[in-house]
């Protein structure tokens, strides 16, 4: 039973992959990246993240800058993904998973200036939540649209749901 099911979903990826435009994750990966990229250079202040007590299970700034830029290379192309689905069944669903997207990616950005510059943690523990929020239901959304859309997101959900831990702790312990 489970074999079937599995095989379904390889030949589903395997579909989606042949038809996905490679031009749209290019743009929407490199369009996300750009804004994490300028985001992080502009509102860039490490100081105040050595300043702080950190648990145990905190990477480095370094592991940070790579995790976050693989992740938004991820969601991007997950979102390019979706932006090359032409099914019309499933247009509304692709609209919505889009706008929940592009609200995603604003709270995300905030989420930097917010912490590292303002250095308002409480602040940035709030948008951490609304962050895996969105990204559950970006998720959810996309998955209706495109299965490896949704595994993206789904690792993206993942990677959020640590940080709010981690986020959760630094302002227990600070």
């Amino acid at each position: 039973m489970y074999e079937v099911v599995f095989l379904k979903i390889i030949m589903n990826l395997k579909r989606e992959l042949r038809t996905a435009s490679l031009k749209n994750i290019l743009i929407c990966s490199a369009i996300t990246l750009f804004l994490g990229v300028i985001t992080a250079l502009v509102c860039g202040n490490l100081r105040f993240y050595y300043l702080l007590i950190l648990p145990s299970f905190a990477f480095s700034p370094s592991f940070y800058i790579i995790a976050w830029s693989v992740m938004y290379i991820l969601i991007g192309a997950a979102t390019g993904i979706v932006i090359g689905n032409c099914d019309s069944c499933r247009k509304r669903r692709r609209v919505k998973g889009l706008i929940l997207y592009a609200v995603l990616l604003v709270v995300s950005l905030s989420w930097y200036p917010t912490f590292f510059s303002l250095q308002a943690i409480f602040i940035a523990f709030l948008l951490s939540l609304a962050l895996l929020v969105l990204s559950y239901f970006t998720m959810r959304m996309y998955v209706k649209v495109s299965i490896l859309s949704g595994i993206i997101m789904l690792i993206h959900s993942l990677w959020v749901a640590y940080l709010v831990i981690l986020n959760f702790c630094v302002l227990i312990i600070n």
